[in-house]
C-alpha cells in the first residue's frame, strides 16, 4: 500500500465516523422529541424540550452527512467537516466538565479521528501523493 492509498484510506475512515456521528446526532434529535412527546401525554410538569438542542442536532447531522458525502470531491466540505468536528471537541469537553465522562471521552475520541483523518490526507495531498478516488494516482498514468 503506497502513500496514496493510505491518505484516501484515512479519509474513508474519517468519512464511515461522520456518517456514525449524523446518525448519533439524528438519534439524539428523535430521543429528546419522543421524551417531550411523553411527557406531554402523560401530564407531567416537565413538558418543555430544548428545541435548540433538537434544531442544533439536525444541522449537525446534516452538515456531517452533506460534507461526508462530499469529502471526496469538494475542499469547502473538508473544511466543513473541520469546523464541525471543532465545534464537537468543545462539546465534548463541556461534556466532560460537566461529569459525563463516557460520552465526553466518545465524542472526543470520534471528533479527533476525523480530525486526523482529514489533516493526514489534506497534508498528504499537498504534497501530491494523494487523489480522490477515481483519478490516477502520480506517476501511475
Amino acid at each position: 500500500m503506497d502513500d496514496g492509498d493510505r491518505l484516501r484510506q484515512a479519509l474513508w475512515s474519517a468519512r464511515g465516523l461522520m456518517f456514525i456521528q449524523g446518525l448519533l446526532a439524528t438519534a439524539t434529535a428523535v430521543v429528546e422529541v419522543v421524551e417531550a412527546v411523553g411527557h406531554a401525554r402523560d401530564g407531567s410538569a416537565e413538558t418543555s424540550v430544548s428545541w435548540f438542542s433538537v434544531g442544533g442536532s439536525v444541522v449537525v447531522a446534516a452538515g456531517l452527512v452533506v460534507s461526508a458525502v462530499l469529502l471526496f470531491r469538494r475542499a469547502w466540505a473538508r473544511v466543513l467537516a473541520l469546523v464541525i468536528e471543532a465545534v464537537g471537541v468543545v462539546f465534548a469537553v463541556v461534556t466532560l466538565v460537566g461529569g459525563d465522562v463516557l460520552s465526553g471521552l466518545s465524542r472526543l475520541a470520534l471528533a479527533a479521528l476525523v480530525i486526523l483523518g482529514i489533516v493526514q490526507y489534506e497534508l498528504g495531498s499537498g504534497r501530491g501523493t494523494a487523489s480522490p478516488p477515481g483519478e490516477p494516482r502520480p506517476g501511475r498514468g
